[in-house]
């Protein structure tokens, strides 16, 4: 006797008032519930090679004209106090947070007194006039946050001359209202073998 053998099972009646469900429908799926299709994360398409399991983007990456034009201003008031030379209003740019990691030593400068720090001894350093300028500027926002990234061209005329082009990224969190930056990121490329900095590199 083959104990394994199934024994028939009985169709199930369909629920008064409705069709019955197949056994195997995805229940968190739309259409196997009869609702509608266009949820927000789901879609009817299939994906390429088949595979019908679709994540939906909780945390979209987005673009805002408000959001992307309110950064633009807020790096554009960091360019006029650094032309200034003004430390009181370059600092208030920054979050009480900021890890910095920059041209001077250490690797990282962690706090806003830090950061202070290092704007206070370098300014002085800087006898010229100051000229700034931000090229090939992407800047994505996803609610309070937004990722900046270019390159940032420095130029000291005058008793010194000095230019300069760097990498440059900065994230920006919005806080009571008002875009800081939490975190920026300076560096010019190096050549592996001598160690030295690039610092002549342009566009």
């Amino acid at each position: 006797m083959n104990i394994f053998k199934k024994k028939p099972t009985e169709a199930k009646r369909p629920p008064k008032g409705g069709a019955s469900r197949p056994d195997n429908a995805d229940v968190t799926d739309p259409r196997a519930r009869g609702g509608p299709t266009g949820a927000p994360g789901m879609s009817d398409e299939m994906p390429e090679g088949g595979d019908s399991t679709r994540m939906s983007n909780v945390h979209p990456i987005r673009q805002t004209n408000e959001d992307e034009a309110e950064i633009r201003q807020a790096i554009e008031n960091f360019s006029e106090a650094f032309r200034a030379k003004d430390l009181e209003k370059i600092v208030a740019c920054y979050a009480p947070g900021i890890v910095a990691f920059d041209l001077m030593p250490p690797l990282q400068h962690v706090g806003i007194e830090a950061w202070r720090e290092v704007w206070a001894k370098s300014l002085p350093m800087m006898q010229g006039q100051i000229t700034l300028e931000f090229r090939d500027l992407k800047i994505d926002v996803s609610n309070d946050l937004g990722v900046c990234r270019g390159l940032h061209h420095f130029r000291m005329t005058g008793a010194e001359e000095v230019e300069v082009w760097l990498r440059w990224t900065a994230c920006f969190r919005k806080m009571n209202g008002k875009w800081l930056v939490i975190h920026e990121h300076t560096s010019v490329p190096a050549d592996m073998e001598n160690g030295k900095a690039l610092m002549q590199l342009k566009p």
